[in-house]
């Protein structure tokens, strides 16, 4: 479900669990009323919140969100991230690297204390990623095209720091003509930093 500028967001997170080091959650995203995406058997660590931000300040930011949100206007976007494609095998797998800014405006927010890459950034450009091999695909029926459904078994490793070049790959697993499976890995050297399973299905006319 695409998301344009104006449109009314309606934000919902359920705690399952809640333990010393980690939590479970789950929530979603309404646009207008309509469902535009579930987040299922989440967990997220536990860390001390004084190592990454300023408690009274984002009981602030907090505040402005259940309150009627901020001044429209102030959000100036997000810069692009290129991928550099670095090799592959058509149709199979496509690698690329990607160069986390030095500098950035959103590292203000994410986070003042500790500066890192969002991982719905990482995510993002892991998708893209996706995209880019699933136009390598063939489709089952004329005029269709492979389209997102889901994304499964997302897992950040790591904190990505500004000035990092991280090694993305995806590789397909599954093709038949119900649907693609695509499986991304991130890794900085040798060391995995993320991953994702991403589902394709085709679409006509989309």
């Amino acid at each position: 479900h695409a998301i344009r500028p104006g449109q009314r967001l309606e934000l919902a997170a359920e705690l399952d669990t809640v333990e010393a080091d980690a939590a479970s959650y789950g929530g979603s995203v309404l646009v207008d009323g309509v469902l535009a995406i579930r987040l299922t058997h989440c967990v997220g660590p536990m860390l001390v919140v004084t190592d990454f931000d300023d408690p009274d300040a984002l009981r602030a930011r907090f505040g402005v969100l259940c309150n009627g949100g901020a001044t429209p206007g102030g959000f100036a976007g997000i810069p692009e991230f290129p991928l550099e494609r670095t090799g592959g095998e058509a149709g199979q797998r496509i690698a690329a690297t990607l160069q986390v800014p030095t500098q950035a405006n959103f590292f203000a927010d994410h986070f003042p204390r500790r500066p890192v890459f969002a991982g719905t950034l990482l995510m993002n450009a892991s998708l893209d990623l996706a995209a880019l091999l699933a136009t390598e695909l063939s489709v089952p029926a004329c005029g269709a095209r492979w389209a997102l459904r889901s994304v499964s078994d997302v897992k950040l490793r790591a904190f990505t720091p500004p000035g990092d070049v991280l090694e993305i790959e995806a590789r397909l697993n599954d093709l038949s003509a119900d649907a693609a499976t695509v499986k991304v890995d991130i890794r900085k050297g040798s060391r995995v930093v993320g991953g994702a399973r991403v589902r394709l299905i085709p679409e006509v006319g989309a």
